[in-house]
């Protein structure tokens, strides 16, 4: 069995000779923080992930890749996926767990997820084993898509969006699994796919 998330970033923090606290500190986090995902108590945010690999010489993909005993890629666990999106400059954390963020001077509240209706639903289409995904939304600069983010068996794939671009992502369709978006007068919404 491969080794965990957590075994693999103790196992290239002691190659590299750096306590947790040293390697927190060059990355921008608390040595707990890494105590905590060296124990396989949460995973990194997203928006620490290219430094942590900077810091561990190890590609991202990598990084996180990891198997079970039966070959089958690891799920994410929705349930314990929150998104915070700062109110001053729209930036976007995710974080895993009861994990708590800031942006701009401010602690930022994490948002809750809505069932989208109908007629709020992407639109999904299949092509060459891929999901694409399109949307009739307008995206102004005063209402748009500002990401799109998918959550399946392989793990998550996150599509940033930009005001007054046609929403257009093509991600490789590997599962089943849940497509979240958000704009700021919808807020957070989620589909299943």
């Amino acid at each position: 069995m491969e080794p965990t998330t957590g075994q693999k970033i103790r196992e290239l923090r002691l190659e590299k000779g750096l306590t947790q606290k040293r390697l927190g500190e060059i990355i921008g986090v608390d040595g707990r923080t890494v105590s905590k995902w060296e124990n396989d108590g949460g995973l990194p945010d997203v928006g620490i992930l290219p430094a942590l690999s900077l810091a561990l010489g190890a590609d991202t993909g990598a990084l996180l890749a990891r198997a079970n005993s039966d070959k089958t890629p690891a799920t994410v666990n929705v349930s314990k996926l929150r998104f915070f999106v700062c109110p001053e400059c729209k930036g976007l954390t995710l974080a895993f767990g009861r994990s708590n963020a800031s942006c701009c001077g401010r602690r930022l509240v994490a948002i809750s997820p809505k069932k989208a209706e109908e007629d709020k639903k992407l639109e999904v289409a299949v092509s060459d084993g891929d999901l694409l995904i399109s949307s009739n939304h307008p995206m102004t600069k005063e209402d748009y898509i500002a990401f799109v983010a998918f959550l399946g068996r392989n793990g998550l794939c996150l599509y940033p969006q930009y005001p007054e671009w046609e929403l257009s992502v093509r991600i490789p369709l590997f599962s089943h699994g849940t497509l979240m978006f958000y704009s700021e007068k919808q807020g957070l919404l989620y589909q299943y796919v």
